[in-house]
């Protein structure tokens, strides 16, 4: 903005007096705006939303479900009670924590595992009796697989997975890392069987 000089300044208020008012008040409300508008700060204006920001109408990746290959059930004797596991992930057992039998399905991640080993415990090499090793169950496990486990192939034979020694589970799969895998499914079986139909424990 430019200033005027001393003279300049009083010649020109000299000259506002003789100016109808009519006149100068649009120049004053235009003086009093200016320093509003220069100190308004700027508007940045909404950020356009991101994709994440967005709904995008899919529903969420969901875990498929393996399928048994090559065996029908799997029949366990353990903690009293016999447990049956067929082919589609469902399971019954003979006696539950109440002491009575029932039914149910098996958690997806558990069936998966399930399947999985059970899948491979079916094609591998089984080793000769001489051969047969033992795992030691997990220290603390209460629940567990302390009887036998057997399955019923899709040509209807039966195969021993496991055989309880001590506090131990014997197998002749061959493949170590599979009968693991299996035996901690099992495991596990045992404390889903128990619990069904009988949440808190005996009496409830």
């Amino acid at each position: 903005m430019q200033f005027l000089g001393p003279r300049a300044s009083s010649h020109f208020v000299a000259k506002m007096k003789h100016t109808p008012l009519s006149l100068l008040l649009p120049i004053l409300i235009s003086f009093a705006i200016l320093p509003a508008c220069d100190s308004a700060p700027l508007e940045t204006g909404s950020e356009a939303p991101t994709a994440t920001d967005l709904d995008t109408g899919e529903e969420p990746a969901t875990v498929p479900m393996a399928f048994a290959n090559g065996w029908t059930e799997i029949t366990m004797i353990a903690n009293y009670a016999k447990t049956v596991m067929d082919s589609v992930g469902h399971f019954t057992t003979s006696r539950n924590a109440c002491g009575k039998e029932d039914a149910g399905a098996i958690d997806l991640g558990l069936w998966n595992s399930l399947a999985a080993a059970s899948n491979q415990a079916v094609v591998v090499e089984l080793l000769p009796s001489s051969g047969e090793y033992c795992l030691p169950h997990p220290e603390g496990l209460v629940k567990r697989m302390d009887g036998t486990a057997e399955v019923t192939l899709a040509n209807g034979s039966k195969r021993t997975l496991f055989e309880t020694r001590g506090y131990e589970a014997c197998t002749t799969i061959s493949d170590r890392q599979v009968a693991t895998e299996l035996l901690n499914s099992l495991n596990k079986m045992v404390s889903v069987a128990d619990l069904e139909g009988c949440p808190n424990g005996w009496g409830s």
